[in-house]
């Protein structure tokens, strides 16, 4: 009585660790897809690798490879954090640069205003 016992315990625990390892197969794989959803305005050669990545998570969940599956997935995830966080550099550097190059435009029409008024104070001399 005791061994059906043990046995029984023993597969519920097994049963528990499966589904747990499916909802964590489930999450990963679907943290993946928000994250490809998230950087969809990319171009698709900065994400390739991380779609790749993705495909191979959705193949091991089919096979049963929970690990490779939630390792995949997670790598996935992390190729499109990269590809947006790089696409965003990208954005602020261009951003700085049209940044400078106004306030340099500001600068040399202040200073041509403070020669126009020097001029006018001291009589166009």
């Amino acid at each position: 009585m005791k061994v059906v016992t043990l046995a029984l315990g023993a597969s519920t625990i097994f049963m528990v660790g499966c589904a747990s390892n499916q909802m964590a197969v489930k999450s990963s794989i679907g943290q993946a897809e928000a994250s490809m959803e998230a950087s969809a305005n990319l171009d698709s050669a900065s994400t390739a690798a991380a779609k790749s990545k993705l495909d191979s998570a959705k193949i091991f969940e089919a096979d049963g490879e929970d690990e490779l599956a939630v390792s995949a997935a997670s790598e996935s995830s992390l190729e499109y954090r990269l590809a947006v966080e790089t696409a965003e550099l990208e954005l602020s550097k261009r951003e700085k640069v049209w940044i400078e190059k106004e306030l340099r435009s500001d600068l040399e029409r202040k200073l041509k205003y403070q020669n126009a008024l020097l001029k006018e104070k001291t009589g166009g001399k």
